[in-house]
């Protein structure tokens, strides 16, 4: 499981995710980058979890009930690709792994809604009730 983790918190860089967001000579929406960072790395990206099969779907879900299931698909591949570092392709999505029984989708970030590892005391109990 923290194989999993670490590959999973691999993907949510913030400096490269600023640096994504912050290119250009314009102004600055703040606001834009705080939406971005709360579907991408905060409570949004947990409720979309993000590096697991369905998490386009899930952000599009999420998204469309604000901004209209159309304008969800471009945001939702926009951040996919902040994180990845590509579009949400067939290929792409059929590498990604199931999602983890026991996911949070309520919890703070993406790395708070992994399930617990489990621990030497819950191996024991599963050999002791064999």
């Amino acid at each position: 499981m923290t194989a999993e983790l670490d590959a999973l918190a691999a993907h949510f860089d913030t400096a490269a995710l600023g640096l994504v967001n912050f290119k250009g000579d314009g102004p600055r929406d703040p606001e834009a980058f705080d939406l971005r960072m709360y579907w991408t790395l905060g409570k949004g990206g947990a409720k979309v979890a993000w590096g697991y099969a369905g998490d386009h779907q899930r952000c599009t879900i999420a998204l469309g009930k604000h901004v209209g299931e159309d304008r969800a698909k471009r945001i939702c591949a926009s951040y996919h690709k902040d994180l990845f570092g590509v579009a949400p392709r067939e290929s792409v999505v059929a590498a990604k792994p199931p999602l983890p029984d026991g996911w949070d989708f309520d919890a703070d970030s993406p790395e708070d809604a992994m399930p617990p590892e489990p621990t030497e005391d819950d191996e024991d109990e599963d050999d002791d009730e064999r």
